[in-house]
């Protein structure tokens, strides 16, 4: 979910932001859930993401059961996107977990080199913890840079949850 194909810390939100856009804009209208590619690159665009990082993290998405394609219908020439029972269960109740953050800190590239420093390999639960931890405050951090009004995912809010499974795994 957090995958990144440049060394733009604030792509990490990318896929979350596209899945939550294209599951509220799939809910609209007759379509199936589907979105045009030509709307999620308007979304993408508009909160300043490249074209090759939508791309990326579409494919990522494809590509980890996040996202479906629809298939391809004469009147329609571009790709359309749906978001999948796995991608909602992923964003929505996955991520602000401890046990989530614990696997994907490990293989998620991380672009500020002080944190990549702090976030060793380690096996003990509390160092896991602390780990998680400090990826946490990387990624609330890297938030900054993407935060504005009107956004479809709210990161402090995804971030408190989080915060309250350290709170239970600590006990």
């Amino acid at each position: 979910m957090l995958e990144i194909s440049t060394n733009d810390g604030r792509e990490h939100f990318l896929l979350m932001l596209l899945l939550v856009h294209i599951e509220r804009a799939g809910e609209t209208g007759r379509r199936e859930g589907f979105v045009d590619i030509d709307e999620i690159m308007d979304f993408g665009q508009s909160l300043s993401y490249l074209p090759a990082q939508i791309e990326f993290a579409l494919r990522h998405g494809i590509d980890k059961r996040l996202l479906n394609t629809g298939p391809q219908r004469r009147e329609l020439t571009s790709r359309r996107y749906r978001i999948t029972s796995v991608g909602a269960y992923t964003y929505r109740k996955l991520v602000p977990t401890f046990i989530y953050m614990d696997a994907v800190v490990v293989d998620t590239p991380i672009v500020d080199p002080a944190v990549e420093d702090a976030i060793a390999h380690c096996r003990e639960m509390e160092e896991r913890l602390l780990r998680a931890k400090h990826f946490m405050r990387y990624l609330n951090a890297q938030w900054e840079a993407v935060e504005r009004p009107g956004l479809p995912l709210d990161w402090r809010e995804v971030s408190g949850l989080l915060h309250a499974d350290f709170r239970r795994v600590e006990v």
